[in-house]
């Protein structure tokens, strides 16, 4: 049996410039112009990125939670 892991969250804090670095542009395809009639916004980002700094990155440069 596997054992369950204890995830931790830790805050990511980003400086301003590599908020830029991670959040490259918005994405306009068919498919992310649907979504946003729904509220959703599509953004292409740094293949480095890691999910908690994409999260990071969209507050502090958008100011949503």
């Amino acid at each position: 049996m596997s054992k369950a892991r204890a995830f931790r969250k830790t805050k990511v804090i980003l400086s301003s410039e590599r908020a830029f670095e991670v959040v490259r542009r918005p994405l306009v395809t068919e498919k992310s112009t649907l979504g946003s009639e729904h509220g959703q916004v599509a953004f292409e980002v740094a293949i480095t990125a890691t999910k908690p700094e994409i999260k990071a990155a969209i507050e502090s440069l958008f100011k949503v939670k």
